[in-house]
């Protein structure tokens, strides 16, 4: 579906991507998950979501970090056209009129003149069940090659699907309780800054949840003890059921 909007209205010429989610039957929850996949199909700084009955088009922004503009909701914000964006740098929620949609495009289109967003991008590396037997080497090994990312090689992005796991077992940690921490098949995932997972997590129907995610490697030592754990950069959360394998 979206797709054929990107198509049928030549969106992909524009040099960022603002899209309607009003055609999608999904929660909205999940526009900042659909918006990292558009974004790393197309290659482009997205922005989903849906009209509001005052006229706002709300949803989620997706940057790439590895291009030359590191800051997207910077970039929106000093376009002036934004009634909100507050995040991350690179993920946000957002609110502009939907009269300025065409306004903020041709601001994008000149100020990135300039911009290859093709450069540096990367996709996942990566697409494994969350019950593959092999998670555990796999993490150690990507995370032992810390070192050499950041310079000429990108950090590898790990996607893992169907997570399924009670609520009971998921915590909040930290001294605001704003950290999120789960163990699933001895993979322990970590994400930061979860006010709004939380929020997703409690909210979702059922006592058992169905969990993708993406994220990076990452090696905890204390003293003696190695845990492998994945810091968790986007998730997906649904209610599970007897047909989720």
């Amino acid at each position: 579906m979206l797709d054929i909007q990107i198509s049928n209205n030549c969106l992909d010429e524009n040099k960022i991507l603002i899209l309607n989610a009003d055609d999608l039957s999904v929660s909205n929850n999940l526009t900042g998950l659909i918006a990292m996949g558009i974004a790393a199909k197309y290659k482009k700084p997205t922005m989903l979501g849906r009209i509001s009955p005052d006229g706002y088009l709300k949803g989620s922004i997706r940057g790439r970090e590895e291009s030359e503009l590191k800051d997207f909701k910077g970039f929106l914000k000093d376009s002036n056209y934004m009634d909100f964006v507050e995040g991350h740098a690179n993920a946000a929620g957002f609110s502009i009129k939907n009269s300025d949609i065409d306004k903020l495009c041709e601001y994008a289109n000149t100020k990135l003149a300039n911009i290859d967003f093709n450069e540096g991008f990367y996709e996942a590396d990566f697409v494994i069940q969350g019950n593959y037997s092999e998670i555990t080497p796999l993490v150690l090994d990507i995370g032992a090659q810390q070192k050499l990312w950041g310079q000429t090689n990108d950090e590898p992005v790990i996607i893992v699907e169907n997570i399924t796991i009670p609520k009971s077992q998921i915590q909040t940690i930290g001294s605001k309780k704003d950290t999120v921490k789960f163990v699933f098949n001895g993979m322990t995932y970590m994400i930061f800054k979860a006010q709004n997972i939380i929020d997703q997590i409690f909210e979702t129907p059922g006592d058992t949840l169905n969990i993708t995610c993406a994220g990076r490697a990452n090696i905890n030592t204390w003293g003696n003890r190695i845990t492998p754990q994945i810091y968790v950069d986007e998730i997906e959360i649904k209610e599970s059921s007897i047909y989720d394998f």
